[in-house]
């Protein structure tokens, strides 16, 4: 079983292989690539969990498992991945480097399926590092300078991320003394230096998580990346760094009382602060990637809970795990909405049919009573109790939260109900069908995920009516709000201001310019001091990467053949090496 499961992870990447080395072929594997991802959603619904099992002939000895967590997050992974792939065939049909995307897409897809099986250390990592670096073509692809600006920001804080894991993930398998999964939380735990590689941990895969002051990326990639590939970046890709605490993070081995309410802090933080950013944006894109934020500080709250009582861990594992599914396919479900509402410009009942269906989909992501959000979050609240004197606090900020993503997505649906007036793209029949698939599951996966992958949670219990009106108020007062800020929009237009997408970004951008222009000086405190001229050394050298020769370098390293060429040779290099090595 385990060869099974392996092929999983290898299917798209060797169609991306093959994609890119037999140009006549392209059109019929651009056709046939969302079909990948079937396998991952058929062996997630039918195989059960799965022993760890070996193959002993990729990299050292990969092994590769299939536990209650996984078979979550592999559903949700095969099914976005499959649709948001149909998707893509309409939505970027005919461009000039559409089978560039498609090979890109299905190189992150392989990274994601692998991360997910992966039972040791290297196969881990690997796959990591494969879905992160190649989800960098998929948002750089429009190539425009916004798409470029994003891109950047992207690559540099995903290698810092991996900075950090290896520093972190190298300890804690020097801790285990193996590369197995399973024997690293627990060693990591019990270890001397455990709050140093928890403090890496939790740092290096914060930045995929989208943690506040490492969130920055996600309000530029989304936007600048086509819509099928912000659909997968916001309810796929940002879980693996959740996924990645899961598996290093000692959680339920031992108390983390300081690294739990760090979480919970943080999380709440999140939750609240990316929606105050949210509501001055102008763009739905924008708009939903502060949301995500936001979500994901939840979800970062239900995890420090984990940690701050070992034997909370279980209870709030299964709580996690649907949450994730939940904010998967209800994130997946609006901003493919987003690449509808382009079209529907000319046709007024479809535009009327789109609006409606995104506004169940926005109502899910804020907890409205019935909904799968208002089951996610009413077995989160349940499970509030393991923080003691905290809890009933804790319940209060929970509910709200659902508040506050209730504002939140009243503002995206006032942006999208401008968006639909201006046509941005033709219509398609090839993006509705998937589009509704996706919007069916985000409305009954989550309800179903209990019984289908035994998570121990009470289902029956959210229909009480006590649950009910916990899930009705929070967002009947977010309602409320909004409807009070659109009533009075002209007079608050004159004190809400404009925060710019990636906020910290910009400021740092600004301290860079000011702290690096040729000819600057030092003044205040530091005039007079010997200091180094830091602009003169940056124009120098800026200068001389403009030249001629580095130029025509540049550009020449830069073909997407060569480029893609050379990365592929170096990884199946390094597979090659580490598999006859092993």
């Amino acid at each position: 079983m385990s060869g099974a499961l392996i092929l999983i992870a290898m299917f798209p990447f060797g169609l991306a292989v093959a994609m890119m080395a037999i140009p006549p072929l392209r059109g019929p594997f651009v056709r046939i690539a969302p079909l990948t991802a079937v396998p991952a959603l058929v062996v997630s619904l039918a195989a059960g969990t799965v022993d760890t099992g070996e193959v002993p002939w990729l990299l050292l000895e990969t092994l590769v498992g299939l536990d209650t967590t996984a078979r979550v997050f592999l559903f949700l992974s095969g099914l976005l991945w499959g649709f948001a792939g149909w998707y893509a065939r309409a939505y970027i049909r005919h461009e000039i480097h559409e089978y560039r995307f498609h090979a890109f897409y299905l190189l992150a897809m392989s990274g994601n399926f692998g991360l997910i099986l992966a039972q040791d250390l290297v196969t881990f990592y690997a796959s990591f590092a494969l879905m992160t670096f190649s989800s960098a073509g998929l948002i750089v692809h429009d190539a425009t300078r916004e798409a470029v600006r994003a891109t950047s920001v992207y690559i540099i804080l995903a290698i810092i991320g991996e900075f950090l894991l290896l520093v972190g993930l190298f300890q804690a398998a020097m801790d285990a003394n193996s590369l197995e999964l399973a024997l690293i939380p627990e060693a990591v735990a019990m270890a001397d230096n455990r709050d140093v590689t928890i403090l890496f941990l939790l740092t290096g895969f914060g930045i995929k998580v989208g943690a506040p002051v490492l969130h920055m990326w996600l309000p530029l990639a989304h936007p600048a990346a086509p819509t099928p590939a912000s659909a997968v970046l916001s309810g796929v890709m940002i879980k693996a760094g959740l996924l990645g605490w899961i598996r290093f993070v000692p959680g339920g081995f031992d108390d983390f009382v300081t690294w739990g309410w760090l979480c919970v802090g943080v999380g709440m933080f999140a939750a609240f602060a990316a929606v105050l950013i949210g509501l001055v944006q102008e763009n739905p894109k924008v708009t939903l990637a502060y949301s995500s934020v936001s979500q994901m500080g939840i979800m970062t709250t239900a995890f420090g809970i984990g940690l701050i009582d070992a034997d909370a861990w279980p209870a709030i594992l299964a709580v996690l795990v649907l949450y994730v599914l939940h904010h998967g396919m209800a994130k997946g479900a609006l901003f493919l909405g987003v690449g509808i509402a382009d079209t529907v410009a000319w046709q007024p009942r479809a535009r009327i049919a789109a609006f409606a269906i995104m506004a169940v989909a926005a109502l899910a992501l804020a907890g409205a009573p019935l909904t799968s959000g208002a089951l996610a979050k009413g077995a989160l609240k349940d499970e509030l109790g393991w923080t003691g004197e905290w809890s009933a606090t804790l319940t209060w900020v929970l509910a709200f939260s659902s508040t506050a993503t209730t504002l939140l997505m009243a503002r995206f649906m006032a942006e999208m109900a401008r968006a639909m007036r201006i046509p941005k793209h033709m219509p398609s029949a090839g993006m509705w069908a998937p589009w509704l698939f996706v919007v069916g599951g985000a409305l009954t996966a989550t309800w179903a995920a209990p019984a289908v992958f035994g998570l121990d949670i009470a289902v029956a219990d959210m229909m009480e009516a006590s649950k009910v009106w916990d899930a009705v108020w929070p967002v009947l007062l977010g309602a409320g709000i909004a409807a009070a800020g659109w009533w009075q929009r002209a007079r608050l237009a004159r004190y809400v201001g404009v925060i710019p997408p990636g906020d910290v970004v910009k400021l740092a951008e600004i301290v860079f310019r000011r702290g690096v222009r040729p000819g600057a000086t030092e003044t205040g405190v530091f005039a007079g001091r010997p200091t180094l001229n830091w602009g003169q050394f940056s124009y120098r050298v800026g200068s001389w990467i403009g030249s001629e020769t580095s130029v025509r370098s540049e550009t020449r390293l830069a073909s997407w053949r060569i480029l893609g060429v050379v990365l592929l040779a170096v990884m199946l290099g390094l597979v090659g090496l580490l598999s006859w090595h092993a």
